[in-house]
């Protein structure tokens, strides 16, 4: 009886270390973590949080934070067609992958305080110390700084719609750096 007891107590001690993992019914959505908490439809994280997002066949988000909440809709599970938003805190870093028609691809990394998605628009909300490090398709390069970035994840924008921009503060302002020369293959 004392083994049982004291393999219990153990296992409770220890199972922080190993972590927990979620994924959406669909497989689209994973979240990693050192704490989750699953409810109907919101899923909450703490500490080492890893959340992997497959957006369709030639999109994927990694983000990593300390804090974590998913919020679903009404209308389904946990999955990204079905995501109301996302909340994202504590040294937030997005890795954000793209595969176009022809096979080239462009990604972009961010670093910040905190984000927000909202799954009905599709913008990502950057706040706090971003910093963001973007390279295009076409092997253009652009950095950016400011207190707030709002990135559109839509693959559906439409000519108007605004797919980033960024914010300063008022004695920095905002920081955009572009380089327009091609990156030289690997």
């Amino acid at each position: 009886m004392k083994n049982i007891i004291f393999i219990l107590v153990l296992f409770i001690f220890i199972s922080p270390i190993f972590g927990a993992e979620y994924a959406s019914k669909e497989g689209d959505l994973k979240v990693n973590a050192n704490i989750l908490q699953l409810g109907k439809k919101t899923v909450k994280a703490k500490n080492k949080i890893n959340v992997t997002a497959k957006l369709d066949n030639s999109t994927t988000i990694n983000v990593k934070c300390n804090l974590l909440q998913i919020n679903a809709s009404d209308e389904g599970s946990t999955s990204i067609k079905n995501l109301k938003n996302c909340i994202f805190r504590d040294s937030v870093i997005v890795k954000y992958d793209s595969v176009d028609s022809k096979g080239v691809k462009s990604s972009y990394l961010s670093k910040s305080d905190s984000a927000f998605y909202d799954g009905k628009t599709q913008n990502l909300v950057l706040t706090g110390n971003v910093k963001l490090d973007y390279i295009s398709s076409d092997g253009t390069k652009m950095s950016a700084q400011g207190k707030k970035a709002v990135l559109n994840l839509s693959k559906d924008a439409k000519e108007n719609d605004i797919i980033f921009a960024i914010e300063g503060d008022e004695e920095t302002g905002a920081k955009l750096d572009s380089n327009l020369d091609r990156i030289p293959e690997r």
